[in-house]
């Protein structure tokens, strides 16, 4: 067996007696004598097997290949399309490896668009020869409620109206989960979820990268460490309750609903640790879990996930630097959803946190031994100014940091008009006086004068400034 076929995503397939079944009938029996015996089903490869309404709750399930994303596998397709002559669209495809079925049909193909060419027929079809990817395996109708699931791999399956709730009842009127679904170290890579049910199911490491989940329920989710780069929510998907602990979300797509921001308990980004251990390293360790294993990441064309050059260096400035601004597009992105949708409370807090990673990614950028021009160095100044001035102000919607920075100024030039012989109460009335612009200031030296102006210029635009965010939470008040 080679090197790579050993490479199942978190499955490992070198241990013994890891078996190969192929029957339908086989997986039933293996099912049955599981439950009689209270035994795991365990260190298996069932991806050619047939699920279609098999039962699985309640049992647990390891170490267990129920399909795989062999993007190696050869699949020639004779379709007739257009002659190339006729569309002229010039099509490349992803051949396989060189072999005699390969030969073959090209020269058929050469031989076609020749007598094509000779007879003038623009008309003429060719065969033509590609390498199509891998057709995913169908799973439809598999119960796997209140089953306890750890190292397998679905990778580029479909699944149709699959259940993965946890098993609840109802006892003193009051919905208890007496089963919990728990879901550990598995690879849900190009996968496809249609009508699927994940209500109260605990997820722990996960690969949903380029998976379609659509019309489905994940209600009361807790996902923990998935990493979800451009996979697509879609139709009527429900996230209600949910909660993604450290996910990725780079580039992923809300068709309709959307996961809202108190769901999101920061991401994987922002642990910089775990970011680098759990989603760039093959073989890592949680500290504060049990949790050990291999995790062999292959792209949607099939080759294994290689570290960029800023991820080698785990504790360089510029690698957390480029992360953080990674956050930052993800947070900016939600913030424009959460606009879109009306959840303007959202909004404001994904901005919020999009400037402060943003605000990361300056300063680490600055502080590390990357070479940068005075230009560079005086932009990087100037976005840490900028968000400096926004925290101050209260990002356009904290009420209470205006309120403090309004108080902060009129206190300030009250200790000073204290310091000129004057009682607290007169000191703190004048310079409020002097912050809303009625203030008398004829007995003032010039360069007095002119510092109790600008007192009343900020004052004036901190009550303004305030009340546009009274407005604004009047009216958005999502």
């Amino acid at each position: 067996m080679k090197k790579k076929d050993l490479q199942v995503s978190f499955v490992d397939t070198t241990i013994d007696h890891f078996k190969v079944l192929k029957k339908r009938s086989e997986l039933i029996c293996e099912i049955a004598d599981c439950r009689k015996k209270n035994l795991p089903l365990c260190n298996m490869d069932i991806s050619k097997v047939d699920l279609t309404g098999l039962d699985f709750r309640n049992l647990t399930i390891s170490n267990v290949v129920f399909n795989r994303c062999d993007i190696d596998k050869v699949e020639i397709d004779y379709s007739i399309c257009d002659c190339i002559i006729t569309s002229g669209i010039k099509r490349i495809y992803n051949y396989a490896k060189e072999g005699l079925q390969h030969i073959v049909c090209g020269f058929f193909c050469c031989i076609m668009t020749m007598l094509s060419c000779v007879f003038k027929n623009r008309s003429c079809c060719m065969y033509h020869i590609c390498r199509k990817g891998p057709s995913a395996k169908p799973i439809i109708d598999v119960d796997f409620r209140g089953a306890s699931i750890s190292n397998v791999c679905f990778a580029n399956c479909k699944f149709v109206r699959c259940n993965f709730d946890s098993v609840t009842a109802a006892i003193d009127s009051h919905i208890v989960v007496t089963n919990k679904t728990l879901i550990r170290l598995a690879d849900f890579f190009l996968c496809e979820f249609i009508q699927c049910r994940f209500r109260k199911a605990t997820i722990t490491i996960a690969d949903f990268r380029y998976t379609q989940l659509t019309d489905c329920s994940l209600g009361e989710i807790e996902v923990n460490y998935g990493d979800f780069y451009m996979a697509a929510f879609k139709g009527s998907t429900s996230f209600d309750g949910c909660i993604l602990k450290e996910c990725s979300l780079t580039n992923t797509v809300f068709e309709h609903e959307c996961v809202r921001f108190e769901s999101i308990h920061k991401l994987i980004q922002e642990n910089y640790s775990y970011y680098i251990d759990i989603f760039y390293n093959s073989e890592f360790k949680i500290v504060d879990s049990d949790i050990e294993c291999k995790w062999y990441r292959r792209n949607q064309c099939g080759a294994i996930i290689e570290k960029k050059e800023y991820e080698i260096d785990s504790s360089g400035l510029q690698s957390k630097s480029l992360i953080r601004l990674e956050a930052s597009k993800v947070y900016a992105q939600l913030s424009g959803i959460y606009a879109s949708k009306g959840f303007f409370k959202d909004s404001n807090k994904a901005y919020r946190i999009a400037r402060y990673n943003k605000f990361l990614h300056y300063w680490f950028s600055l502080l590390s031994d990357q070479k940068k021009d005075l230009c560079c160095i005086l932009r990087h100044i100037r976005e840490l100014l900028g968000y400096v001035i926004a925290w101050t102000l209260g990002f356009g919607y904290q009420l209470k940091k205006v309120f403090v920075l309004f108080l902060l100024i009129v206190g300030g030039f009250a200790c000073y008009l204290r310091n000129c012989n004057s009682s607290w109460f007169d000191a703190i009335v004048k310079s409020l006086c002097y912050s809303v612009g009625i203030g008398d200031n004829c007995d003032l030296a010039g360069g007095e004068q002119i510092a109790f102006c600008l007192e009343t210029v900020c004052g004036i635009l901190l009550i303004g400034y305030a009340g546009f965010i009274i407005a604004n939470r009047m009216r958005n008040n999502y």
